[in-house]
């Protein structure tokens, strides 16, 4: 009787292939549900149709009244992610809200996905446990996945890391002028449309300086020309501080370090596990080094190549404690640890490499998302604005605005004056929305003593000329207003109050 030979690593190889499949799947759902639940994006298919119908940037903000008034910051108006507003527009208008699901699930599993098993297949390493760190990396950043130029700078990113630890094997067989070249074109696109092109310079700026290769050092300097390939040129750079280091940065939920509550909790564990990882990594390259130097009376310089990536990785991880929109960023730059490592220790994980399989199998995960996104479109109505848990659409209170407008100054809620911005377009003259770093740290602290009911808030409601309100039925100066007697009620229900000044 002949026996079957019992290979356990097969066998969790393609059960995990089962789960790898079936979570795919289970993302394109998730992100069919919940990509369009920002109301960010509808600002930025308004700024997209903008420039479109001006066929040009626009040199002042078009959208709110404060930002031209003499009481907002003294700044330039920089639309920084113009490029990626025209493309949200673009595609919003050849297939509507479901096209931008589709567009947000696919560019992120390619960026979290289907790089590293491309990767995986260059480099020569397991792609079964480069999915399965690519499996954390995508948990890991999950919770935020809105359809926003983030997602771009995923992409980018995670391009850009592959490519890295490809060229830090060789020197490099094409003249310095082709990679810098190369890497102008990336990064000029890239800064066109997010600011997630410095994450991509620092990547290239500490490995080229720890792994000296022309190929890195040309990429470098070819990217920070890159960069300053956009409409504003060195006036990108001069913005970045605002923007990164704002004061209003403070009242950012997005920007609110992760606690000790969130950490131990399910939602946070694929980023406790790359942290823990990571910390593994580091414990295991000292033991290695330590062994190799009593054995050679050198270090290795093999493990040394990790060195970039930890300081890297753990950086983003530390990073992202602190604002917790950095969690995917910090994933993906987890994977060049990944990738350097499983260079590195090639031959003894020889065992948990699949059988071949074809490359257009490759597809697979995408195919599922897709599959996933078109399974919640089929259950959930996509729409731009979306309602969610956390954020309800104010539809009746906008039909009414859009009808007989109040006359006046308007203090809005912020994500009201997203789906006002989409909404009305330039009409809408809004007090703020989402936008807060373009707003300045003077309007967005302002705006938040108003809102909450909180120092010279009065003061400011006269100083400001606001004629009429329009918030969520919660906020703290609906239940301020509502008991004053110069203030009477033009709308309410369940969700939204307009208040207007007799």
């Amino acid at each position: 009787m002949k026996q079957t030979n019992f290979e356990p690593s097969k066998i969790i190889s393609w059960a995990f292939i089962v789960c790898f499949c079936l979570a795919n799947l289970y993302f394109g759902f998730m992100s069919g549900q919940t990509a369009l639940s920002d109301p960010d994006t509808c600002w930025l298919v308004a700024l997209g149709q903008h420039i479109y119908q001006h066929a040009s940037l626009p040199a002042v903000d078009p959208f709110s009244w404060t930002l031209t008034s003499e009481l907002a910051d003294k700044q330039p108006y920089i639309a920084y992610q113009w490029l990626s507003a025209l493309i949200f527009t673009a595609i919003n208008k050849v297939g509507g809200a479901a096209a931008l699901l589709y567009f947000t699930a696919i560019t992120i599993v390619i960026s979290f996905i289907m790089v590293p098993l491309a990767a995986a297949n260059v480099l020569r390493i397991s792609p079964l446990l480069v999915a399965l760190a690519a499996s954390l990396a995508i948990s890991a950043g999950s919770f935020h996945f809105p359809c926003r130029p983030e997602i771009f700078s995923y992409l980018f990113l995670a391009l850009l890391i592959a490519t890295v630890v490809k060229l830090s094997e060789s020197k490099g067989s094409l003249p310095f002028f082709a990679y810098g070249s190369s890497a102008a074109l990336f990064f000029a696109l890239w800064a066109n449309l997010h600011t997630g092109f410095v994450l991509g310079l620092m990547v290239l700026a500490v490995t080229s300086l720890l792994i000296p290769r022309v190929p890195l050092l040309a990429s470098f300097l070819g990217g920070l020309i890159g960069s300053l390939l956009t409409p504003y040129g060195v006036n990108l750079w001069q913005y970045l501080p605002h923007l990164f280091f704002s004061q209003a940065n403070e009242y950012n939920q997005e920007l609110f370090p992760l606690t000790t509550y969130e950490l131990l909790s399910f939602d946070f564990l694929a980023f406790d596990i790359i942290g823990l990882a990571l910390l593994a990594g580091l414990v295991t390259d000292i033991v290695i080094q330590i062994k190799h130097k009593l054995k050679h009376q050198h270090f290795s310089q093999a493990t040394f190549n990790h060195l970039p990536w930890l300081i890297l990785s753990l950086a983003g991880f530390f990073a992202a404690l602190q604002s917790r929109r950095l969690v995917p960023f910090a994933a993906i730059l987890a994977m060049g640890f990944v990738y350097q490592f499983l260079v590195t220790h090639r031959p003894a994980l020889a065992q948990w490499n699949l059988p071949t399989i074809k490359t257009r199998y490759y597809l697979l995960p995408l195919a599922l998302a897709i599959l996933g996104v078109n399974t919640a479109i089929s259950l959930f109505h996509a729409t731009l604005p979306s309602s969610t848990f956390g954020f309800v659409v104010p539809e009746e209170a906008l039909k009414l605005i859009n009808k007989t407008r109040p006359a006046g100054r308007l203090l809005n809620d912020p994500q009201y004056g997203d789906v006002m911005v989409l909404s009305d377009g330039d009409k809408a003259k809004v007090f703020i929305d989402t936008r807060f770093d373009v707003y300045g740290d003077k309007i967005t602290l302002d705006f938040w003593q108003m809102a909450n009911c909180r120092g010279p808030w009065q003061k400011l409601l006269e100083q400001y000329q606001i004629s009429w309100v329009f918030f969520p039925s919660r906020a703290p100066i609906v239940s301020r207003l509502t008991r004053d007697g110069a203030w009477q009620t033009l709308f309410k229900d369940d969700n939204a109050v307009i208040l207007i000044k007799r």
